[in-house]
């Protein structure tokens, strides 16, 4: 019994080779590449706009928008405290306080400042 699409066959027809197509590896190539692209942009984009909701809250936050003058005031403070703990050595106060003497009036007013 004669094989289909052979020379034989009642049909007629030759038997085909696989035709090649050499363009198809670069078009899926490209496809498959286009489409990571498309979904690191979306990545990109999911991210930035995360980015821009924390920057807005932020800027809606009191205590940041007020970041400047609550450092300039945490300066102020540490500078007075610094005037304070030197003034209480200089008084004598701490060499009394590491004796275990009482404090007089003024080194207890210098340590409730």
């Amino acid at each position: 019994m004669p094989r289909p699409n052979s020379p034989s066959s009642p049909s007629g027809q030759a038997r085909r080779k696989p035709m090649s197509k050499p363009w198809l590896v670069p078009v899926v190539a490209l496809a498959l590449l286009g489409g990571a692209l498309s979904l690191d942009a979306l990545g990109q984009t999911y991210s930035i706009s995360q980015l821009t909701d924390t920057i807005r809250a932020i800027d809606r936050n009191r205590d940041f928008r007020n970041l400047a003058v609550n450092s300039q005031n945490a300066n102020r403070i540490g500078a007075e405290l610094q005037t304070l703990e030197n003034t209480f050595r200089a008084s004598g106060c701490q060499v009394a306080l590491d004796r275990g003497e009482r404090l007089n009036r003024d080194c207890r007013n210098l340590a409730r400042n």
